[in-house]
């Protein structure tokens, strides 16, 4: 790092060096002598590196700080480094490690796929040089099932309901670069509404950036790990959907007669309905069938049972309506929409296959199973 980007301070070191012990802890390793700002050429230097040694063996570590640890400077740094370590005569056997406050699930993903080390504060460390293997998992968020202990600020909160479009935007292109504006347009929120999402996403390095000014784009990382987090808290958010659903029976001959007689009854009053579970996934592949009919509703409940001929029962029901806590529920990308042929009106169609996914494994059971083929074959990734 130049500088003004560098954490150069005494308590740096100091919290450091008791990182660096506490990984090696145990181990076998210790520190015979170390040094901090190691110049690589005029204006690039390391934080520390370290001689290591465990009486049957010695390498050397070279320690990079990073405070905010962006993906791509990461990438940009870690290709710098090995060639200015070769050049420094420190010699391809020496081990390479970043050290980050927090290591977070996609940015150890990113350092393992290239062959770093890193280490936290935390005590999430990842290791590795001849005769030394070290592995602890980087911490994680937990995922409750009570959604009361969920920050309010984030992303996965069940109140978050505009980013969550900009997560369903996201995740349904995982692949695109968007400038804040087009994705903003395509979730149907505020300009800041998406600032603030993807601010949230680059602290926690689901996502990253290029470029500046008007050039510049966003996109994700691993898109996979950040629908596995988004999952994780989706279970509590299913179950209060769940606990608050309007429950019917209708006397349809199968389920796809019932799913028709809802479709028509939403045209009739004026009602959205985005069909989920089994009566959504199927209409992306046959992934499940069931006698069950699950759908998310915006409009008047009692008006669209009415229509639809469905009888409010305590128990023993084929119909499940949740009322929708927002509109991006059901939004499904034009992309895919052109691609599979999804004749239905905007107001009737199955919700995307993001949040088809997240309903799906927090359904548990045979949902459960299918959601990971509807994943592969749908989303791809």
């Amino acid at each position: 790092m130049v500088p003004n980007e560098r954490i150069a301070t005494a308590e740096l070191g100091r919290m450091l060096d008791d990182a660096l012990q506490d990984a090696l802890c145990s181990s076998g390793w210790e520190v015979a002598r170390a040094e901090r700002g190691y110049a690589l050429g005029d204006e690039v230097c390391v934080d520390l590196v370290a001689w290591l040694t465990s009486g049957l063996s010695e390498t050397v570590l070279v320690v990079d700080v990073q405070s905010h640890a962006r993906p791509g400077r990461l990438r940009e740094r870690l290709a710098l480094l090995r060639g200015l370590l070769s050049d420094a005569g420190l010699g391809p056997q020496t081990a390479l490690a970043f050290f980050v406050p927090r290591i977070t699930g996609p940015l150890a993903t990113l350092l393992r796929k290239r062959d770093v080390g890193y280490f936290d504060l935390a005590g999430a460390c990842c290791l590795r040089w001849p005769g030394m293997y070290i592995d602890r998992p980087a911490a994680s968020d937990p995922a409750p099932l009570d959604t009361s202990s969920i920050r309010p600020d984030s992303v996965f909160s069940p109140r978050a309901t505009k980013k969550h479009r900009v997560l369903r935007a996201l995740l349904s292109y995982s692949r695109r670069r968007w400038q804040q504006v087009q994705l903003a347009a395509e979730a149907q929120v505020s300009a800041y509404t998406a600032h603030r999402t993807v601010a949230c996403l680059l602290a926690d390095h689901h996502a990253d950036y290029a470029g500046k000014g008007p050039d510049k784009v966003v996109f994700l990382v691993e898109p996979g790990q950040l629908l596995d987090a988004w999952s994780s808290f989706w279970r509590g958010t299913w179950r209060m959907n769940q606990s608050q659903a309007g429950l019917y029976h209708c006397l349809g001959r199968n389920a796809d007669d019932v799913r028709a007689r809802i479709a028509r009854a939403a045209t009739d009053v004026g009602a959205s309905v985005g069909f989920t579970l089994a009566a959504g996934a199927n209409r992306y592949g046959a992934y499940l069938r069931d006698e069950l009919v699950h759908a998310y509703f915006n409009g008047a409940q009692g008006e669209l049972a009415e229509a639809a001929d469905l009888d409010a029962v305590p128990r023993g029901a084929n119909v499940f309506l949740y009322a929708a806590r927002d509109e991006g529920v059901f939004y499904v990308p034009a992309e895919l929409e052109k691609r599979l042929g999804l004749g239905e009106p905007a107001s009737i169609r199955p919700v995307c296959p993001v949040q088809l996914y997240l309903d799906m494994k927090a359904a548990g059971g045979r949902y459960a199973e299918q959601a990971d083929e509807l994943r592969q074959e749908v989303l791809g990734y």
